[in-house]
């Protein structure tokens, strides 16, 4: 049998258990929602439309939701058919890789131009600049029209099935 002392030792122990669990719950990442820039990593992950493995790191692209849930691509066409087919809520942010040297840019503010000369992952031929003046730059190596965030979707709106 238990005395009284053994069982109120034993019942200290069991609260003092369950109190550090409960606090290192709260400790573990992932429930807090997160934001900033998805990490993507190349070669790893693969891409939340198409399902191909992310690898050309000049057209990896992304979104984070409101609710800090984010989804990344191969291909800034395929950022673009999700944005026009699931109508992310106002405050989404989108990043797509600069061409030139593959960092992610706010994507609403690049330049892109669209070309049958780019070979982008799905073949849609789009290719980001953080400015006017680059993209305008690239026309003569690839070709192709330059169009701002407004443009580049309705360019999507026409091949979107």
């Amino acid at each position: 049998m238990v005395s009284r002392r053994q069982f109120l030792f034993m019942a200290g122990g069991a609260v003092t258990v369950v109190a550090a669990g409960a606090a290192g719950f709260t400790l573990l990442p992932g429930d807090e929602p997160q934001t900033g820039i998805p990490e993507i990593k190349l070669g790893k992950q693969q891409c939340a439309r198409c399902g191909m493995v992310i690898a050309d790191g000049r057209f990896a692209s992304a979104w984070r939701d409101t609710a800090g849930k984010a989804r990344i691509f191969d291909d800034p066409g395929c950022m673009l058919l999700d944005a026009l087919e699931f109508a992310p809520a106002e405050g989404t942010e989108f990043w797509t890789a600069d061409y030139r040297d593959e960092t992610l840019i706010d994507a609403t503010l690049a330049a892109y131009v669209v070309s049958d000369a780019i070979r982008s992952p799905m073949a849609y031929g789009i290719a980001a600049f953080a400015t006017r003046a680059a993209a305008d730059g690239a026309l003569g190596e690839l070709g192709g029209t330059v169009a701002d965030w407004r443009g580049v979707l309705q360019e999507m709106e026409g091949r979107a099935s």
